[in-house]
């Protein structure tokens, strides 16, 4: 699959029926697309289909290059790109103390970990961004969604099998 859906442009159009009035929003291409975006019991792909987030920053910039309608910022899934950007400008390099930990919005955080060990990945990615920085803790800036993902992941690794056997909440203060 390609890494973005190209060209999505969206469109508000309004239908009537016999109990109400409401919006749809209507996709150059939609049928595709919403083959792509659904998921199966709320979590599970559907059968030939594997849709997940693109890794690091890339992953915000693919959202504001393949959407030429500027739908994507008018909806503010670009600002943080523009944070990205600023601290890029004073010093921050991605990769080496600058990371993207993008998530797949269409799941509920509680089955992220069972289907692609996403907090567990997480983790790891954490640490070895702490070590490439001599021990400095990570700041955890996040936007909307990613805010609740942030605080079940911070939860899950106090909570879990796995982030208690990793240290649990001292793994959180040696390293967030």
């Amino acid at each position: 699959l390609k890494p973005c859906v190209p060209k999505i442009m969206a469109t508000l159009t309004q239908q009537q029926d016999s109990s109400n009035t409401h919006l749809v929003l209507d996709y150059e291409g939609s049928t595709e697309f919403t083959k792509h975006m659904q998921l199966r019991d709320g979590w599970k792909d559907p059968p030939g289909i594997k849709v997940r987030p693109r890794a690091g920053i890339a992953a915000m910039e693919c959202l504001v290059a393949n959407d030429p309608s500027g739908l994507a910022a008018k909806l503010g899934a670009a600002l943080m790109l523009g944070v990205t950007v600023q601290l890029q400008q004073v010093g921050y390099e991605e990769g080496k103390n600058l990371v993207g930990f993008g998530y797949d919005w269409r799941m509920p955080c509680t089955k992220m970990e069972e289907r692609d060990s996403y907090f567990s990945n997480t983790m790891k990615g954490m640490e070895e961004l702490v070590k490439r920085n001599g021990g400095e803790k990570i700041v955890v800036v996040t936007h909307s969604l990613g805010g609740v993902c942030a605080s079940y992941f911070f939860h899950w690794v106090a909570h879990s099998d796995h982030g208690r056997a990793k240290g649990g909440v001292k793994w959180l203060e040696q390293n967030i």
